[in-house]
């Protein structure tokens, strides 16, 4: 999760203190939902074009789920496609596989 600010902070010193924080752990099926419909939303509409409240609604969670998360609509989104990207990173080519990109197009 990108967190920015004091509570960033607080949250790291809790770990690294080995406390647990107080109240409800967070529901990671809830943050996969919001990360996954706002990528297929961004992917389909545009960044410009995909509102909060269609990510949501789609996702099924209520709007404090997401702020809870991510400050921003911005926020989730990079995250979303820093968590792919880095998957797919991860992932050894196969034998015959080359990277396609905008580059990969130059002769």
């Amino acid at each position: 999760m990108i967190n920015h600010g004091l509570f960033c902070i607080y949250e790291q010193e809790l770990y690294m203190s080995g406390k647990r924080p107080s109240g409800r752990p967070a529901n990671q099926d809830a943050s996969t939902a919001l990360k996954a419909v706002a990528l297929r939303l961004v992917r389909e509409l545009g960044y410009e074009k995909v509102s909060v409240s269609e990510i949501i609604e789609q996702a099924g969670v209520a709007r404090q789920t997401l702020y809870n998360r991510w400050n921003t609509k911005a926020y989730l989104v990079l995250e979303a496609v820093f968590e792919r990207t880095n998957t797919y990173a991860a992932e050894p080519l196969g034998a015959g596989q080359r990277i396609v990109g905008p580059c990969s197009k130059i002769s």
